[in-house]
């Protein structure tokens, strides 16, 4: 078991950047219901695809290198909170938030090695 950190570290800061990236053009609207919605579509799909794509290079751990690039989203994002926010973080109320990434990114991963675990079978029966 081999633990992929720089696919990890990667998958993870690009997650969150993509999350931001969809998010700062929305700033003005994220209070309406419209962007509550676009927000949580973008935040379930920059996790979803950060876990996806850690997981076409490994061979085995999906769901962990997937939690991994949770947290690492999650620490990605506390940094970009205390640029624009100096002061303590505030954990606790995170935690949801951290716990999510991390499915969210896990089930990325899963369904990302099923899909290698396919192709990889698919190769060997040729």
């Amino acid at each position: 078991m081999k633990i992929h950190w720089k696919r990890v570290v990667i998958a993870g800061i690009w997650a969150e950047a993509l999350l931001l990236a969809s998010y700062l053009p929305l700033l003005n609207h994220a209070e309406s219901v419209f962007g509550i919605i676009v927000v949580t579509l973008a935040w379930f799909g920059s996790m979803f695809l950060g876990g996806l794509w850690v997981a076409r290079r490994v061979d085995s751990c999906f769901i962990l290198h997937g939690a991994l690039v949770g947290i690492v989203a999650a620490v990605a994002y506390a940094a970009w909170r205390q640029i624009v926010l100096p002061g303590p973080i505030q954990w606790i109320p995170e935690l949801h938030a951290i716990a999510f990434k991390m499915l969210v990114c896990a089930a990325g991963a899963f369904v990302g090695g099923i899909r290698r675990k396919n192709m990889l079978s698919a190769q060997a029966a040729k």
